[in-house]
């Protein structure tokens, strides 16, 4: 673990986190204040929460966003969702200055990354 290997390390989970998925210093939910101003948004109904990072004009995604800059697959919605939800959820990102998108499930996206943002909104 990490936090073992470097005395002093603070882990911040998502308040919700299945137990021993992650062990964690501190927990966060949705408008917490968090380190660096990055501030934490929740995704509709899908027990996600997006990151805003201000300092580096990043958006940080688990699995509501994937590779190319697109929404998950409608195979990942829970029953209750559509991608509109999802969009909807998502779209006060668009409010933020965006540069840099950063995937679980792909790679950095640096090159036009608001614009792709939003193109993926838009369904």
């Amino acid at each position: 673990m990490l936090a073992a290997r470097y005395p002093g390390t603070t882990i911040w989970a998502p308040a919700d986190t299945p137990e021993g998925h992650v062990s964690s210093t501190h927990t966060y939910g949705a408008g917490d204040s968090l380190p660096a101003g990055i501030r934490a948004s929740d995704v509709s109904r899908l027990g996600e929460l997006v990151l805003y990072l201000p300092s580096h004009k990043a958006v940080a995604f688990g699995d509501v966003v994937l590779d190319g800059v697109r929404l998950l697959p409608d195979s990942w919605l829970r029953n209750d969702m559509t991608k509109q939800d999802v969009a909807d959820a998502l779209r006060p990102l668009l409010d933020e200055e965006i540069q840099l998108v950063l995937l679980t499930h792909g790679g950095p996206v640096g090159d036009g990354a608001r614009a792709k943002l939003q193109s993926a909104l838009e369904v």
